[in-house]
């Protein structure tokens, strides 16, 4: 009984044991939890004081295209690694100079003292006189006196002088403080440009690690880039100028004159090489003004190359060691742009109104929808560049893409299901209004001449919309054409909240992170703008309380305008009249779908990330190997500047050569499996009429075949959910409308005047008084209106939310380069 009880007594003690460790580790497990809460919450006040933009906000705006605390931050860090290094290489040199100052000039030596004067000999005594006559007994004759003693010696001569010693070398013969420092300066300036040059391309790629790194768009990243340029500019031209200066004030003008043309090296400076470097600089400079980037742009494009060659080039050539510091941004610009063109070359198809163009009736809007591959994939208004050598054979014209392309399966992998996405094909939207420039003679042409245009596109790349998932609510503000990027993300949540709704029923809201609510204000000059909402759009907002839709006309006129200028004329009858079934049909088949993506899978992009570098990088040590070359068999070497020379041919050529050979050869796979039957490739002249959303008032379903869609619809494995794709898109068909109706439900919702946009900003910021909760807003439109629409939300935030209230996530959705 003893043993049993305390057995007994044994085992629920372990019981106890085993429950503290339970609790000790909920304990442990909560604790972490609230230190990671902490922590994300600290991280979230910290990031919104970064994007804090500082007043005057107009003045900054108008000077700096906006400054935030991180821009400033930015600015002063720039200026204090500037000022620091200068700092520190003056007053090092200055040290050195005063704890070791040259010896002083030795002193004459002085003059050997004169020798004292020799004495004189005494006079010799007078001649004795003549002795007496002898008395008779004359005495004995005194004796003769001593002979006098004879005279003394002189007295020997001083020792000479010891020799003096040998007086020290003369110091050294110092420049001038003033001088030195002029030197220094002129001299450093052109070591600290180095550090610019290292960073000034980074921004430019259209995919980099630095729009993941700062959370930033791209538009940002091109500002910083600006900047870049600018101070790299500004640094370089103190460091020519300088020593143009110097050399007139402490050398003359001759002198300045024999070196600045000297195009031989001596010292391992090419002087010639760098003052035509600065010209290129400076043609970079004054062709980047806003005025010519606006109006003239490919003047500004053009100059933009010819300058980014010079002012490289001559770098190189100018000190052979500029290279080892630009090398690594030069190398990832020249990886972008090869894999940039090598889809660009791929990606070319046709574009006609008898195949994918719909044209205003007024002929100043054009609607542009390219085919595209199952496997293109881009968020509503991400970017696209627009390549059409028939209006210029230099310009890239960038776009937001005003649709979606959302599959089944982009919205089941982020749910965590395992259901399988049949084969589809996305429509990329593209709105052209015409303005000046590109866009007026490409939508003149397009509009007046049926003759299929041929265009390259590149792309898409990340927009600001990406980031509109981990938002409460959305508030999305257009201001005339601009509006059109929030189509694109409007089409989006629809599309996602359809297919997690059919995933997990009613209670999809706790399973899939959406934006619970979304507003839209859309104010523009003319009201037949305000058709290009979409008809699928105007649908769910009347089927659906979670989008609210406010459409603002401000024009002169009495709303008649909607009426007279329909923006978006029917494909059959508007060009039946001149374009035949036969032309129709050719014209489908040409405008073949966009197959090919930027890299299509981030292993693609390591493999060319490391390729670029690896051969850049042996271009690089190919020029060093013939420079060490050169130095132990040529005695005499004028060779220096040819060094430059081919460190940038070998870093250019070692950085593109072998990726875009890969990316060829991946490309070229591509094409040759959807050619063969591979992969299967949506489109085809029997989908004339689907891509037509406003004509037909749905979003287009295109499935291979009835046979195929039943195969898809019914397929399964291991209890997997399945889902078909026509079941998706044919959400809107059961509330079909005629153009006649989709105009007046346009014209109910249009009310006259501005919107107010605080009082909107405020109602949706109400909604949810936790201030770590985000709103976002997303802004397209004029640079005024987008700019007017940021300072409310900065006013209505403060530094980093304010109690009670949501914070408003600012965005902009326009950019210009």
């Amino acid at each position: 009984m003893d043993n049993n009880y305390k057995q007994g007594n044994g085992s629920m003690s372990g019981y106890n044991h085993m429950d503290d460790a339970s609790d000790s580790t909920s304990r442990s497990k909560s604790a972490i939890e609230s230190i990671g809460s902490v922590a994300k919450k600290i991280g979230r006040r910290l990031n919104r004081g970064m994007r804090y933009q500082l007043p005057p906000r107009q003045l900054w705006n108008y000077v700096t295209d906006g400054l935030s605390v991180f821009d400033l931050i930015f600015l002063l860090g720039w200026f204090w690694i500037h000022w620091f290094w200068m700092y520190e290489i003056l007053m090092k040199g200055l040290q050195s100079r005063w704890s070791n100052p040259p010896p002083p000039n030795p002193p004459s030596p002085p003059k050997p003292p004169s020798p004292p004067p020799s004495p004189k000999p005494p006079s010799p005594p007078p001649s004795p006189t003549k002795p007496p006559s002898p008395p008779p007994n004359p005495p004995s004759p005194p004796k003769p006196p001593s002979p006098p003693p004879s005279p003394p010696k002189p007295p020997s001569p001083p020792p000479s002088p010891p020799k003096p010693p040998s007086p020290p070398p003369r110091g050294k013969n110092l420049t001038p403080y003033r001088q030195y420092i002029d030197s220094v300066i002129v001299k450093q300036t052109g070591w600290i440009v180095r550090l610019d040059m290292l960073v000034l391309l980074y921004p430019i790629p259209r995919s980099n690690f630095f729009q993941w790194l700062l959370r930033e768009d791209f538009p940002v990243l091109v500002k910083y880039h600006r900047w870049m340029g600018h101070g790299a500019i500004i640094v370089a031209t103190v460091h020519s100028i300088g020593y143009l200066g110097y050399w007139v004030k402490y050398q003359g003008y001759d002198s300045m004159h024999r070196q600045a043309t000297n195009w031989a090296k001596s010292g391992g400076v090419n002087n010639l090489a760098g003052v035509i470097s600065m010209v290129g600089g400076w043609l970079i400079w004054l062709t980047c003004a806003p005025i010519i980037r606006r109006r003239w742009w490919n003047v500004f494009f053009i100059n933009h190359i010819i300058g980014f060659l010079l002012f490289f080039l001559f770098a190189f050539m100018h000190r052979k060691d500029v290279a080892y510091w630009c090398a690594p941004s030069i190398i990832i610009y020249f990886l972008d742009v090869s894999i940039r063109h090598v889809q660009q070359w791929f990606n070319r198809t046709k574009i006609s109104t008898a195949a994918n163009v719909e044209v205003s009736e007024d002929k100043s809007l054009v609607w542009l929808k390219l085919k595209c591959d199952k496997d293109m994939t881009w968020v509503g208004s991400d970017i696209i560049y627009l390549y059409c050598p028939q209006i210029s054979l230099w310009q890239w014209h960038p776009f937001t893409v005003a649709s979606a392309a959302i599959r089944i399966g982009d919205v089941v992998k982020y749910a965590g299901s395992t259901a399988l996405a049949p084969n589809s094909q996305p429509t990329l939207d593209l709105v052209i209004k015409k303005f000046n420039g590109w866009t007026r003679e490409f939508v003149d042409r397009v509009a007046s001449d049926p003759t299929p245009l041929t265009v390259s596109v590149s792309g898409p790349y990340d927009g600001s919309a990406r980031k509109w998932l981990d938002k409460e609510s959305l508030v999305l503000v257009g201001g005339g054409i601009g509006a059109t990027p929030v189509f694109g993300v409007i089409r989006d949540i629809i599309l996602l909240r359809k297919q997690a709704e059919m995933l997990y029923g009613n209670a999809f809201a706790s399973k899939v992170k959406l934006p619970k609510h979304v507003t839209l204000l859309w104010t523009t000059r003319n009201a037949g703008d305000l058709e290009l909402l979409g008809m699928d759009i105007i649908q769910e907002s009347i089927h659906s309380d979670w989008i609210d839709i406010q459409l603002f006309d401000t024009s002169r006129d009495d709303g008649c305008e909607a009426d007279a200028k329909s923006v978006v004329q029917a494909n059959a009858q508007g060009n039946a009249q001149v374009v035949d079934e036969t032309t129709r049909q050719n014209a489908l088949r040409a405008a073949r779908p966009l197959i090919h993506s930027y890299a299509g899978h981030p292993g693609i992009w390591l493999i060319n990330f490391v390729l670029g570098f690896g051969g850049g990088y042996c271009g690089l040590l190919l020029a060093a190997l013939y420079d060490v070359h050169k130095s132990h068999t040529v005695k005499s070497r004028k060779d220096f500047s040819v060094v430059g020379l081919l460190q940038f041919l070998c870093i250019g050529v070692g950085s593109v050569f072998l990726p875009t050979i890969f990316m060829l050869l991946v490309q070229t796979w591509r094409w040759y499996r959807i050619r063969s039957g591979r992969i299967p490739q949506s489109g085809g002249a029997e989908e004339s009429d689907s891509w037509n959303v406003l004509k037909k008032g749905s979003i287009s379903s295109n499935p291979e075949s009835e046979e195929e869609e039943d195969k898809a619809g019914k397929r399964g494995d291991g209890g997997k959910d399945v889902i078909s794709e026509k079941a998706v898109v044919g959400f809107v068909q059961n509330a079909q409308m005629t153009r006649f109706e989709y105009r007046r439900v346009i014209q109910s919702i249009t009310s006259k005047g501005r919107p107010n946009v605080r009082a909107a900003l405020a109602e949706a910021a109400a909604k949810f008084p936790n201030p770590d909760l985000n709103v976002g807003v997303f802004v397209g439109g004029p640079a005024v209106f987008v700019n007017a629409v940021g300072s409310i939300c900065q006013d209505m935030n403060g530094f980093w939310g304010r109690s009670g209230q949501a914070y408003l996530d600012f965005h902009s959705l326009t950019f210009e380069l």
